[in-house]
């Protein structure tokens, strides 16, 4: 696999298209990165609900229900934002070619690349970051009852990193509803695409 570090992306048009089969069918995502923010929106309350759920197990668990974010967990997002795209790009098959772009004025990172993959893989490149930085740390804090430095910093890790990946959790339920099982799934330009 070949992950190379593209930098800034100027214009979402600028991601490279790829040789689609003519029978590739687009998903019915947004077209632009608006209308894609205004999609995913709705898709943070019920993540805010796991994490508040979370939070309370923890406070029972210790007895202490105030517990201000540690500045180590604060610290390690950004770079955590950073390798949530290289664990999308590392999920990708053997011989794939990713890209990592980011778009930081937009709130974007991308791991893009135009090799075509099975739906199941989509779905496990998709949900790869969110789990294993979200999901995991978030789980791992709520579950310890450490009051331990390093336990409470995973509380804004996780809570961040979940949520930075809500634009893949869209990603995974426009694929599982829209995308028949033994389809591939392809990116082009800012659209994906699936076919048989």
């Amino acid at each position: 696999m070949a992950i190379h570090y593209k930098g800034y992306l100027a214009r979402l048009e600028d991601l490279p298209s790829s040789d689609l089969p003519d029978h590739a069918v687009p998903y019915d995502e947004p077209a632009d990165l608006d209308g894609l923010i205004k999609a995913i929106m709705p898709w943070h309350w019920p993540l805010l609900a796991l994490i508040a759920a979370a939070y309370v197990i923890r406070s029972l668990l210790t007895g202490h229900w105030l517990h201000l974010p540690t500045l180590l967990g604060c610290l390690a997002i950004i770079p955590g934002f950073f390798l949530h795209e290289w664990v999308h790009a590392w999920s990708f098959p053997r011989g794939a070619e990713v890209h990592i772009y980011q778009k930081i004025d937009a709130g974007l990172l991308m791991a893009y690349s135009p090799q075509p993959v099975s739906r199941l893989r989509f779905i496990v490149i998709s949900a790869a970051p969110g789990l294993l930085l979200g999901l995991l740390p978030l789980g791992i804090w709520a579950l310890t009852a450490s009051d331990h430095y390093l336990a409470r910093s995973l509380l804004p890790f996780g809570c961040a990193l979940l949520l930075g990946a809500v634009g893949d959790f869209y990603n995974i339920y426009n694929t599982l509803v829209q995308v028949p099982k033994g389809a591939h799934v392809q990116l082009s330009g800012w659209r994906s695409y699936w076919f048989r």
